[in-house]
């Protein structure tokens, strides 16, 4: 059996900075500003009386307005200095523990102030405070599960949902939609993981428009085939076992498509995974990586070889397409490590606390190999790759069972649905302004340079090297 390697400790996780390192500063300031500029009405808040307008009562709420804002520009530098420290992770834990007293005590506070105390009411002033100390202390519950297997600080798939929900939630998109017009007759959509989520939405879209659908799935084949059937013609959809863990399964998986002699225009590249815990592949490798990244350069690859992927202009006029769906957590994962492709290689080692990390370090592999195909395919295919934003799917189904109902309620209250999710996809693969935009990248329909990790040229060209060699590997594996 090969050898393991731990992962390295990594700086505070941004979903953490953003929510202690600044949103909690922002609002202990914002609310000694209030107390600062209303001490009369907070001492009538707080005693339920006419304020004396003592110069004792003032000071007593000036001071505490102090307390606060003192606090606050105190946690900010804290959090600033902490997020570029890799070594942090035992004071962000001690912080973190210490934190969990005043939040009781908020709680508590607000509680017998507006339930029991004078006031005795319900009001917005209640909903609003209890919302916003409840999602901190849980937040910071969440922050300390994340480290309780002495993994990475703050990765895992709480903390990915809790990002996922602060990007779902401020970050501006853009109108990607098609054309009420626009039809994709004679066009030929293959997907991968079309069965559920994003790629059945995907899916649906184009079949709607008249697209060929052809759903690359590891199960629920037959079932996908009968859902899309509903949406377009009887003939447009084709179903095709693949299970993204076999070299064996994909090869075979091409071979059916050039049995039935089917030609893809456009292939959307959806499928993927987030493991509860590291586990080699069928074929050895990690299953994350090979799942990811792996299967579906070896898609291409055997796709162009054999012809399935279109070499000729599409019904609509357009070259063929090749729409990578991957994750802006490929910007904040460390540089690639080309070793880790490499003949007997240590295999990874992450657990539930730290497999976000490795989630996007195969995302930045991805979209590293996707801008280093845009740069071969130059005026043979265009070559798109994208991050929807958060989708509420069932990517995170293997996740222990204690945070499950905490994810799915997140998905469901901030998440985008799987069709928005999908507009930007079906942008990339069916709409005409998307023809001859070779290598663009988009992150919630806007579009922006992808890291400068994975467009650097020259760790493009060594990846796909690698990743070549690597599949010539797992193809002797597999046989």
């Amino acid at each position: 059996m090969r050898e393991t390697r731990s992962p390295r400790s990594m700086a505070i996780p941004r979903w953490a900075h953003l929510l202690f390192g600044t949103l909690e500063p922002l609002v202990n300031v914002a609310t000694a500003v209030f107390i600062t500029c209303n001490a009369a009405l907070f001492n009538q808040l707080l005693f339920a009386a006419a304020p004396s307008g003592s110069e004792v009562d003032l000071a007593l709420a000036r001071m505490y307005a102090s307390v606060l804002l003192c606090f606050g520009l105190c946690q900010y530098c804290a959090w600033s200095t902490w997020a570029a420290d890799e070594n942090a992770k035992p004071r962000v834990r001690a912080w973190t523990l210490m934190m969990l007293v005043p939040d009781a005590h908020h709680l508590a506070f607000a509680y017998g102030l507006y339930l029991r105390g004078p006031h005795g009411r319900y009001d917005v002033a209640f909903a609003a405070h209890y919302a916003i100390q409840g999602a901190l202390t849980i937040a910071r519950l969440a922050l300390l599960a994340s480290t309780a297997a002495g993994t990475l600080t703050g990765t895992g798939p709480v903390g990915s949902a809790i990002q996922g929900s602060l990007d779902a939630i401020f970050s501006p998109r853009v109108d990607r939609s098609l054309p009420a017009d626009l039809r994709l007759d004679g066009v030929t959509v293959a997907i991968t993981g079309a069965s559920r989520g994003l790629g059945l939405a995907v899916a649906k879209a184009v079949a709607r428009r008249g697209a060929t659908v052809v759903a690359l799935n590891r199960t629920l084949v037959a079932e996908t085939e009968a859902i899309l059937k509903e949406e377009g013609a009887a003939a447009a959809t084709t179903g095709v076992a693949v299970d993204l863990e076999s070299v064996a399964s994909v090869d075979a998986a091409v071979a059916e498509l050039k049995r039935r002699r089917i030609t893809v225009d456009r292939l959307v590249l959806n499928a993927g995974m987030l493991p509860i815990a590291s586990r080699p592949s069928k074929d050895g490798a990690d299953v994350m990586l090979q799942v990811n990244v792996l299967s579906s350069a070896r898609l291409i690859e055997m796709m162009r070889g054999s012809g399935v992927l279109s070499q000729n202009r599409a019904a609509d006029g357009g070259l063929p397409r090749i729409v990578f769906v991957g994750s802006e957590a490929h910007r904040s994962s460390a540089p690639l490590n080309l070793d880790d492709l490499a003949e007997d290689a240590p295999l990874w080692e992450y657990g539930v606390g730290g497999v976000v990390k490795f989630y996007g370090h195969t995302k930045l592999y991805l979209h590293t190999w996707a801008a280093q195909l845009a740069r071969e395919l130059e005026g043979k295919a265009d070559v798109l790759h994208l991050c929807p934003g958060a989708v509420a799917s069932n990517i995170g189904r293997e996740g222990p069972w204690w945070c499950q109902p905490f994810l799915k309620g997140l998905m469901w209250l901030t998440f985008q649905p799987p069709a928005t999710a999908a507009v930007p996809v079906v942008w990339c693969a069916a709409h005409p302004e998307a023809a001859g935009r070779n290598g663009l990248y988009l992150h919630l329909g806007r579009e922006r340079a992808a890291g400068a990790l994975a467009t650097d040229p020259e760790t493009g060209q060594k990846l796909w090297e690698a990743v070549r060699l690597l599949l010539k590997r797992l193809e002797k594996k597999s046989k």
